[in-house]
């Protein structure tokens, strides 16, 4: 009692903080809703349970005419075994001794024969075979020697003290069909001649059986012995399936399981049926009271929201304004009311100055922020340092003839008219490419170099737009910290495509490994060489190696600048030595 007490006086302090729409709310759910969602738990939870039982009990009913018609079979099978077992003729055959009598076997055989013939001719479809313990009888058509059957099933047969025949569920390994073996002693007072063997098959009466299986459901036979075998499903996995000789399946607990019981064989039929699919059939007759409750429910629920509409017009509508457009918070004037001067009114009124402040200093950070990246992104663009232009002038004072001038001139006009252009940031991967191949062509010119390049563009890829200038500081690191490094068979290989709405890029070279480019990469900018300089000690290496920690770095912050953080350039082994550089960026037609 003293918790009740404590309970109901901290309910009376919170209903005594409530507004007055919150306690005509509370009052309203309390004394009516309560009580009806607590009726209705009560007496749907009665009514589904009923329905239920009703469902399982139907589901046992439609097998119920071919569970007796598989009874019928097992007690046809035993009534051969015991008429077998009990037949003075056959058991006058097993004793007698045939090792120098050959014809009298025959004669009766022919006899066993005819008993066998019309044993076997009805519907049943069984097969009949006797192993006899007699060393001198021969096998023939329906006998056997007792070594011919299993070791593990003789001896269970002759432990065996019921009565009962034993019986076994198998699958024939001829056919793969489910077959039923009734074993049963043909004895002469105390000595045991034989072991009838009874087998007919199953597969006819199990698939009609598996034919009236409920959707998501499986069957299995438990024999007396407790082992179980799946003999049936419909829309079940086979891994969901119980192994053979299991006494349970894996998992029962989303089942409801329906016993069948055979009588003749004193075995189960078990039916189980997934809970979804009873479910589902239990919320068609379950529909009609849902419905009625649920419009009960939405009656009530209808009535109160109309007594607080009418209690609570004016916030109300300082909420839908709340929700109503971006551009309509601009002008709270037009199209609603004036506040009043009460609480609300005075709410309403905090709450547009408020808003209007909001928006206001959002804009404002939002030109700031887009000014300040526009003004980042052009500083790093045109601190790339177009250190190439200086050691490639120098270098032509040592090279001719006239016609490789020429050649080389126009590249370098091609190329710095790609490369120093200001008027966009973003350019198509095609125009990258081309430029990537002017510069390559004068690197070669440049330094003598025999390296080989090969630019790989997918179609779909060279429609994209990337930032400019993006690609030269890579393939100048891949020529800078790659191929320079070797005395020959330099390769340099650039590839682009799409993948996923992303686009791929990769800078490939075989020279000195991915250490060099991590050095590279996290080394600042020295003093540059001049070509001469290189020409006169022989150096191939050093060509933009002053740039290039630093250009690597501004690529970097390009990269995070315009496609965000999760966009960075990734360096990897390339297969068989040299270096992979990957970049992936978002696949755009514009930057």
């Amino acid at each position: 009692m003293p918790v009740v007490k404590r309970a109901a006086d901290r309910f009376a302090r919170l209903f005594h903080r409530l507004q007055y729409r919150q306690k005509l709310l509370v009052a309203i759910l309390l004394l009516t809703l309560s009580p009806l969602l607590l009726l209705s738990i009560v007496y749907m939870s009665a009514y589904a349970r009923s329905k239920l039982d009703a469902i399982l009990q139907q589901d046992g009913q439609r097998f119920a005419a071919e569970v007796e018609n598989l009874d019928n079979n097992y007690y046809s099978g035993i009534k051969k075994s015991v008429y077998i077992t009990n037949n003075q003729q056959i058991i006058q055959m097993l004793k007698e001794d045939y090792g120098d009598d050959l014809l009298d076997y025959m004669n009766n055989l022919d006899s066993f024969r005819y008993v066998l013939d019309a044993l076997r001719s009805d519907e049943l479809q069984s097969d009949i075979t006797i192993y006899g313990f007699n060393p001198s009888i021969y096998r023939t058509d329906g006998i056997r020697k007792i070594d011919d059957l299993d070791a593990a099933t003789r001896s269970r047969v002759l432990a065996n003290s019921d009565d009962y025949p034993v019986r076994s569920f198998l699958v024939s390994p001829d056919n793969g069909r489910p077959e039923v073996h009734i074993y049963s002693k043909i004895m002469d007072f105390n000595e045991t001649l034989a072991i009838t063997e009874v087998v007919f098959p199953l597969n006819q009466p199990i698939a009609k059986l598996q034919a009236l299986l409920p959707s998501g459901s499986f069957m299995l036979y438990r024999a007396k012995d407790g082992t179980s075998f799946a003999v049936g499903r419909n829309g079940v996995s086979p891994d969901d399936m119980p192994q053979t000789g299991q006494s349970v399946p894996q998992d029962v607990s989303s089942y409801y399981q329906v016993t069948l019981h055979l009588k003749s064989a004193q075995d189960d039929l078990l039916l189980y049926v997934t809970k979804t699919s009873i479910w589902l059939r239990l919320g068609g007759l379950l529909a009609i009271p849902l419905v009625m409750l649920v419009g009960l429910l939405l009656t009530i629920l209808l009535s109160i929201r109309f007594v607080t509409l009418l209690l609570t017009r004016r916030l109300t509508a300082l909420t839908s304004s709340i929700r109503s457009e971006t551009d309509t918070l601009e002008s709270f004037g037009s199209g609603i009311a004036e506040p009043g001067s009460d609480e609300l009114g005075l709410l309403e009124v905090t709450f547009r100055g408020l808003v209007m402040q909001i928006r206001d200093h959002y804009r404002q950070s939002a030109e700031n922020e887009l000014e300040r990246r526009l003004l980042e992104a052009e500083l790093l663009q045109g601190n790339i340092n177009p250190h190439v232009l200086y050691n490639t002038l120098s270098a032509i004072k040592w090279i001719y003839p006239e016609d490789r001038l020429q050649t080389l001139v126009d590249d370098m006009v091609d190329f710095y008219r790609s490369f120093l252009n200001r008027g966009e940031i973003a350019a198509p991967l095609t125009q990258e490419f081309e430029m990537i191949r002017k510069y390559l062509d004068i690197h070669k010119f440049a330094y003598d170099s025999d390296f080989i390049y090969e630019l790989e563009l997918a179609e779909e890829a060279g429609k994209a737009y990337i930032l400019r200038n993006m690609l030269q500081p890579i393939v100048e690191n891949a020529l800078v910290h790659g191929v320079n490094s070797l005395a020959s068979g330099g390769r340099v290989e650039l590839s682009a495509r799409a993948e996923n709405e992303h686009l791929v890029i990769e800078v490939t070279d075989n020279g000195q490994g991915i250490q060099a480019w991590q050095q590279a990469a996290n080394r600042p900018a020295a003093t540059e060489r001049t070509g001469e300089q290189r020409k006169k000690t022989g150096d191939r290496s050093g060509f933009a190696r002053s740039g290039s920690g630093y250009a690597l770095a501004n690529i970097r912050r390009r990269i995070k600048l315009y496609y965000g953080e999760d966009y960075d350039i990734r360096f990897e082994a390339a297969p068989g030595g040299g270096t992979r550089v990957i970049l992936r960026v978002p696949c755009r037609n514009a930057v």
